[in-house]
């Protein structure tokens, strides 16, 4: 499998593809979900009641505990989005294309649907 998308972790610099990084967050989050039926990811909070340090800490107690994803490679923790690696990217991209390969098209969410990136699910919006 080439690395058509790749992604870093902003915590510890380690890269890895989309899938893969999709594949080990996902199983985490299923782990946590388990042990935390009631775990809601998609609670909202106005970020105007984030201002106040005081208010964010309570807010943030009430979420309840977090999944705890760590790096696949060196399991250091991982707080922070993956980042796409757009020179990697490039360089994939060029080699595939001289050994006669072409990277996989992106499937495009349905009109209507929002944009959504591939971790909203692993890391909601504060």
């Amino acid at each position: 499998m080439k690395m058509w998308s790749p992604y870093t972790l902003p915590d510890c610099g380690h890269t890895f593809c989309q899938s893969c990084l999709e594949d080990w967050l996902s199983s985490t989050l299923a782990k946590h979900v388990a042990e935390h039926p009631r775990y809601n990811p998609n609670i909202h909070i106005p970020a105007h009641l984030l201002h106040d340090p005081r208010l964010q800490a309570q807010i943030l107690a009430l979420r309840g505990p977090q999944p705890g994803y760590t790096c696949p490679a060196c399991r250091a923790p991982v707080k922070s989005r993956p980042v796409e690696v757009y020179a990697l990217k490039n360089v994939v991209r060029t080699v595939g294309r001289a050994l006669g390969e072409s990277s996989p098209r992106k499937v495009l969410p349905p009109r209507g649907a929002g944009r959504q990136g591939p971790w909203d699910a692993f890391f909601p919006e504060r």
